[in-house]
C-alpha cells in the first residue's frame, strides 16, 4: 500500500530523502511477518514527519518498507520513532537476519492524488545503468512515463539509480508500460527489474498482465 500524508498536498513541500528497510522472514513465519509489517505501516503513517510510506512484497519472498521525508531531521525522527522500535524489537523473533537499511535521495516523483492512491496494487523496481555520467546533476535526468503513471526515482548512497514504478489494477490485454530514463538525450540502459505487490489495508487485488520474460537479473534492490 502507498500511504501519503495529507499535509504533503497542503504544504507542497517536496519529498527529498527516504529510507528503505529490506526484510526477509524466517521460514514458516511469512504470515506473521506480513501481519506485523502491516501494523508497522500503520505506525509510520501516524508519525508527524513521515510523508509517504510503502510496504512491498517481492517475488523472492523478501519485504521492503519505504518511507519518504522532506528533510533529514524528519528522517532522524522516524529512526527514533515507534515504527522503527517495533521492527528492532521483533527482529530476532521474525526475521532471517538483521534488516538492511538503505538511505535514499529522491531525484523525482509523480505520485497520485488522494483518490488515485487507492487504485495502486503492484509495481516494478527498476535499476538503471548511468554509464559515464553517474556523477552528473540529477536535473539532467528525464523520465518518460504514461500520462496516468505513478513513480518515484531514487538514488542510493552508493550512487545507484532506481525507479519504483507503481501500477493500478486493470483488466486490459496489454502489458504494463515501464518508464524510460534518459540523460542528455540518451536513454539509460535498464540493468534489472523486479515485480512486487503492495501490501496494506484496502489494497486491491492486482490484475496486471505479466511482462514478457527477460534475461535481466531478478534482484534489483541495491545493496
Amino acid at each position: 500500500m502507498i500511504v501519503m500524508d495529507e499535509r504533503v498536498q497542503e504544504r507542497h513541500e517536496p519529498m527529498t530523502i527516504g529510507l528503505l528497510v529490506r526484510i526477509r522472514p524466517k521460514a514458516g513465519r511469512e504470515d506473521d511477518v506480513e501481519e506485523f509489517l502491516d501494523a508497522v505501516l500503520r505506525l509510520s503513517t501516524r508519525e508527524r514527519h513521515t510523508e509517504t510510506s510503502l510496504l512491498m512484497r517481492f517475488g523472492d519472498g523478501a519485504y521492503a518498507l519505504l518511507d519518504l521525508f522532506t528533510d533529514e531531521p524528519s528522517r532522524r525522527e522516524h529512526l527514533s520513532g515507534s515504527a522503527r522500535q517495533a521492527v528492532a524489537y521483533r527482529t530476532r523473533d521474525l526475521f532471517d537476519g538483521e534488516p538492511t537499511d538503505l538511505l535514499l535521495d529522491v531525484v523525482g516523483h509523480e505520485l497520485p492524488t488522494v483518490a488515485g492512491r487507492a487504485r495502486l496494487a503492484a509495481g516494478t523496481w527498476l535499476t538503471f545503468d548511468q554509464g559515464a555520467h553517474a556523477s552528473a546533476a540529477d536535473d539532467e535526468l528525464c523520465f518518460s512515463t504514461s500520462g496516468d503513471a505513478a513513480w518515484l526515482a531514487v538514488r542510493t548512497a552508493g550512487g545507484t539509480l532506481a525507479v519504483i514504478d507503481l501500477a493500478p489494477t486493470h483488466d486490459g490485454p496489454e502489458p504494463t508500460a515501464l518508464p524510460e530514463v534518459s540523460r542528455r538525450g540518451r536513454e539509460l540502459r535498464l540493468l534489472s527489474s523486479e515485480r512486487f505487490r503492495l501490501l496494506g489495508p484496502d489494497v486491491p487485488e492486482p490484475t496486471i498482465t505479466p511482462l514478457p520474460s527477460t534475461s535481466l537479473p531478478t534482484t534489483s534492490l541495491p545493496v
